[in-house]
């Protein structure tokens, strides 16, 4: 995917709405004025950053969570440590997490 991104071939955003219908994970558009630092440092800044995620959002017990890749069962456990609120997974693409990394943590 990132080689025909890189080519001009297909855009990053259309990469990962195949990834999100294929993996059955919601894709979500973030700017870090659409999160709160509170939530966003919700995490450990070392772990978020560590694992590609960026806390949204917290809603009726769950963690909303940015990420870029399908999340793996060892990163659920990973992030179980630190939350005992249920992980919900949205899909951004990498340039949008990357902003939210820099922006918020």
């Amino acid at each position: 995917g990132e080689h025909l991104v890189r080519t001009g071939i297909v855009r990053e955003h259309d990469i990962y709405e195949a990834l999100c219908l294929q993996h059955g994970l919601p894709r979500k558009q973030l700017s870090s004025f659409d999160v709160p630092v509170s939530v966003a440092r919700s995490l450990p800044a070392d772990v978020a950053r560590l694992c590609r995620v960026v806390p949204f959002r917290v809603e009726f017990a769950s963690l909303f969570l940015a990420c870029t890749d399908v999340p793996t069962e060892q990163l659920r456990a990973r992030l179980r440590q630190y939350t005992t609120l249920d992980l919900r997974f949205h899909l951004v693409t990498p340039s949008d997490l990357d902003h939210l990394i820099s922006e918020l943590l």
